[in-house]
């Protein structure tokens, strides 16, 4: 059976200054998620659903509605504040935006009855990294972590000159608490492969155990390298790297800089799950909605609800190690950086001039 990807592109681009799903950054007018679908598709996905709001569908699907002819079966689901709400709550009238991810995700449900993963539409995440998702969703993600596949799980650099190489969890190690449960996936990056040079960034930076399981992700916001002689909260103090280099940090609630090291992994939101994670969604978007409804900038990211199945037993996330350098547009001065690295691709000969799957 074909996995499915998830492409999240409901976002209004704020900082970008425009709907950057559709700015081609590619040498004919390819845009990012063309490459992710040129990805996926060799990597063996059969199904591609674009999370989209209502105000842009028109243009988003006179663009991909018939964009990859036959290589891939493509879907549209819109993404609105009223969508999964639960009975008897109405969302405050001011608020526009939409819930977040895990909310958008949710919205893929009625499209999608394979295993599948979720990606962002404004990020470059690697020919490597879309295989070796595709070959755990194929083999080693399974509704039960009773009897997961040993397969060998690969994740090489962006220029396939490097690779990790890791296995699947055995079934021992899905399940530390011996119950059948879950067994997702999420593509891990190196913190310092990940930043921007145009401002700030926002990351879920993870915790793993010996075994390479997911413990923890926390949001961390306005990531970004700065020179070392910058102030650090004090417990930090003895991670400084030698005097005249960089840092890289991000900042607390409190305003405080707290250090992370370079090769710390963080999620850029590329997971793997089985179709029972969107009932886990709908249960924890009530809750939250109970919560937080009312508040007009509240969002239900993915990260909420893996870190609750994880810390109720009720799943276990394997992290997939790419050592790729990960490129995106978050902001508009991305832009001349992403086409060169686009540029640099086709070089090497790890995309063509024109990708064939594009018509």
């Amino acid at each position: 059976m074909k996995p499915t990807l998830i492409v999240l592109a409901a976002g209004m681009g704020s900082r970008y200054g425009g709907l950057k799903q559709l700015d081609g950054v590619g040498p004919n007018g390819e845009t990012i998620m063309d490459y992710s679908v040129f990805d996926a598709a060799r990597a063996g996905f059969g199904k591609v659903v674009f999370i989209i709001r209502k105000h842009f569908r028109a243009a988003f699907e006179k663009t991909f509605a018939t964009r990859y002819g036959s290589a891939i079966e493509v879907a549209f689901v819109e993404q609105e504040p009223e969508k999964e709400l639960p009975q008897g709550f109405t969302p405050p009238p001011e608020r526009t935006k939409p819930w977040g991810t895990a909310h958008a995700t949710l919205m893929a449900a009625p499209e999608v009855d394979t295993p599948f993963a979720v990606i962002n539409a404004d990020d470059f995440y690697g020919r490597e990294a879309f295989q070796a998702m595709g070959d755990f969703l194929r083999s080693g993600a399974t509704a039960s972590a009773s009897a997961p596949s040993a397969a060998v799980l690969s994740a090489t650099s962006a220029s396939a000159t490097s690779a990790t190489v890791l296995s699947a969890t055995s079934a021992s190690a899905a399940s530390a608490s011996g119950a059948s449960h879950s067994l997702y996936a999420m593509m891990g990056y190196q913190v310092g492969n990940t930043l921007s040079d145009s401002g700030g960034v926002s990351r879920g930076i993870c915790s793993v155990n010996e075994r390479n399981l997911l413990t923890q992700v926390v949001e961390c916001h306005h990531i970004r390298a700065i020179p070392c002689e910058n102030t650090l909260s004090e417990s930090d103090s003895a991670f400084l790297p030698p005097s005249g280099s960089q840092q890289i940090v991000f900042e607390t609630d409190s305003g405080n800089l707290t250090r992370v090291p370079p090769d710390t992994p963080v999620s850029m939101n590329f997971w793997g799950f089985t179709p029972d994670f969107f009932s886990h969604i709908r249960h924890q978007f009530h809750t939250f909605i109970h919560d937080h409804g009312e508040e007009l900038k509240s969002e239900f990211y993915i990260p909420t609800v893996v870190n609750h199945l994880i810390q109720t037993q009720q799943s276990s996330v394997q992290m997939l190690v790419t050592n790729a350098l990960w490129f995106g547009v978050t902001y508009q001065e991305d832009r001349p950086f992403v086409i060169a690295q686009i540029r640099s691709l086709i070089a090497q000969g790890a995309y063509p001039e024109t990708l064939n799957l594009v018509r």
